[in-house]
C-alpha cells in the first residue's frame, strides 16, 4: 500500500524528541493528477517507439514507477550529521 503518513522525529539534546507527522497523502493527490495529464503522451510515445524497439521500456517505467511507490510503506531513514539526527519513516 501507498504510504499516507511520514512520521519525522528529530532528536533533542536535552528531553524528548521532537516528533511530527506529516501527511503525504495530499503530495500523492497532486502526482495522481500531474500523472493522468501525461500517461497519454507516454503511452503514444511508448507505442511509436515500440516499432524501434524501444517501447517496452516505457512500458517497463510506468510498472516500476508503480512498484516503487506500493513498496515505500514501512520504510525507515536515518539521516545522521555531526550536530544533528532526523529520523524519518513512512507510514
Amino acid at each position: 500500500m501507498i504510504p499516507m503518513w511520514m512520521k519525522m522525529k528529530v532528536p533533542k539534546k536535552e528531553g524528548k524528541p521532537f516528533s511530527l507527522y506529516l501527511p503525504i497523502w495530499i503530495g500523492w493527490l497532486l502526482l495522481l493528477v500531474l500523472f493522468l495529464i501525461i500517461l497519454p503522451f507516454w503511452l503514444i510515445a511508448s507505442l511509436l517507439a515500440l516499432f524501434a524497439g524501444y517501447g517496452w521500456v516505457g512500458f517497463k517505467a510506468i510498472y516500476l514507477l508503480f512498484n516503487t511507490l506500493w513498496n515505500l510503506q514501512g520504510l525507515e531513514v536515518d539521516v545522521e550529521s555531526a550536530e544533528d539526527k532526523i529520523y524519518m519513516k513512512f507510514i
